[in-house]
């Protein structure tokens, strides 16, 4: 065989950022003459397919085509690739200099089809890495079995796979959004394993013209899509938590998006809760990676009732049995006030809410977000709270400056306490507290 690597490009109107696309893979710490790179021009109207035609070369192939979609153009590169791992690059993405050393390394000692590495959220002032590879890996090469670590879910094409040439799997062109992580499901499930590789980087660009991730409303044709995919997947593997896994994580970042349903039409909502028919509440309430208020929000969609119990810790009791939620609770100080008694202190939380007021109106729309403010477990005649009163624990996110003074919130147990340090910082629900002398 040729090449060690093929390198699948689509490129659509990106003429801004192609360049240093293929350059970081021209820049490989590895051979670059056994590196194929395919360049497949979606029918852009830049100057794109003029920049891919200057790498022509051996090595390099272009591929010109109507305007297809992504799927389309990358399945076209799939038919043309003769490397024996492929790797997929998006035409404004880029790569560190070591992955093709590291993934040919990775794959030659283990017995797995897809190797993955951090995606890396990248702009000109500062990189992010995606929640994923932040909190749900470990900092070293690895080999995941999905049965044993059913929650490191791959939901994006940061993959590098072996070339199985006409048995290779391709995209579902009907697919309008989730078609990466279709993709990379099925490449999963033949070994059930993914390798990881925490030096590699896949670095990608937020929110500009030429990517993927544009703003859009969902519409009935894809909230079918996407509920009759995960119906399908949730039918055939009926026991296998990592796919479980994968519609909560959907859900997740649906909700958080607000892309959920088309409208707030009760037939939408019917169609979840027999999607989550298939999951127990168990594997609800225990997903790291949902925040509190979401597991509560993925409980009323599959229209359970459960209470919240504030005991030693923060429990959520569903018939007779109690779950421990296994979560800090986290605070936003968006503003302090000087009263007469002390402090007034304004801001977010992400304490659990009593979604008591999620139901079908009389119009027979159902809204999910129509969710009261939740107010801890003591509340005064003027509802101000009184933080003495909260036993549970606080995480301190980040500090913010008030009035050229810091102060800092500690909870232990039952008592707090104010320094001049700081005060703790996140985001979700809207609370007020008043801070005695």
């Amino acid at each position: 065989m040729k090449y060690d690597f093929s390198f699948i490009v689509p490129v659509y109107n990106a003429e801004k950022y192609l360049r240093r696309t293929v350059k970081s893979i021209l820049d490989q710490d590895y051979d670059t003459n056994k590196i194929e790179i395919i360049l497949i021009n979606d029918g852009s109207t830049d100057n794109s397919l003029k920049i891919c035609n200057s790498f022509k070369r051996d090595n390099i192939v272009v591929l010109d085509q109507k305007n297809g979609g992504v799927s389309n153009a990358r399945n076209n590169g799939l038919k043309h690739a003769r490397g024996k791992i492929i790797t997929f690059l998006d035409s404004d993405d880029f790569i560190s200099n070591n992955l093709c050393k590291e993934v040919y390394k990775m794959f030659h000692e283990n017995d797995i089809d897809v190797v993955t590495y951090p995606l890396v959220n990248y702009n000109r002032y500062k990189t992010k890495m995606h929640f994923r590879y932040a909190s749900l890996y470990e900092d070293k090469d690895k080999v995941y079995d999905i049965n044993k670590y059913p929650e490191i879910i791959q939901t994006t094409i940061n993959i590098s796979f072996i070339n199985r040439f006409n048995e290779n799997e391709l995209f579902n062109e009907k697919i309008i959004r989730g078609e990466d992580e279709d993709y990379a499901t099925r490449c999963i499930m033949h070994k059930r394993k993914i390798g990881y590789l925490p030096d590699v980087k896949y670095y990608y660009r937020k929110n500009n013209n030429s990517s993927a991730t544009k703003t859009y409303k969902v519409t009935e044709k894809e909230f079918n899509t996407y509920t009759n995919y995960y119906l399908d997947l949730l039918k055939k593997y009926k026991n296998v938590l990592y796919i479980k896994n994968m519609f909560l994580n959907t859900l997740r970042w649906r909700i958080d998006e607000n892309k959920l349903v088309p409208s707030n039409d009760k037939k939408y909502f019917i169609k979840l809760e027999k999607l989550l028919s298939y999951i127990n509440i168990e594997d609800i309430l225990s997903l790291s990676f949902l925040s509190i208020s979401l597991r509560l929000a993925v409980l009323e969609l599959k229209k359970v009732k459960y209470t919240i119990l504030y005991e030693d810790k923060i429990y959520i009791k569903i018939a007779n049995k109690k779950y421990d939620i296994n979560k800090e609770v986290e605070y936003t100080i968006r503003n302090v006030k000087k009263k007469p008694k002390g402090y007034l202190i304004t801001g977010l939380t992400d304490l659990p809410i009593d979604c008591s007021k999620i139901k079908y109106k009389d119009n027979k729309k159902y809204d999910y977000f129509d969710t009261p403010i939740y107010n801890f477990s003591y509340e005064s005649k003027n509802n101000v709270f009184d933080i003495t009163d909260i036993k549970y624990k606080i995480k301190i996110v980040q500090r913010i400056r008030v009035k050229e003074l810091f102060y800092e919130i500690n909870i232990d147990n039952k008592k707090a306490k104010i320094n001049r340090k700081g005060i703790l910082f996140t985001s979700k629900k809207a609370f007020k507290i008043l801070i005695r002398k």
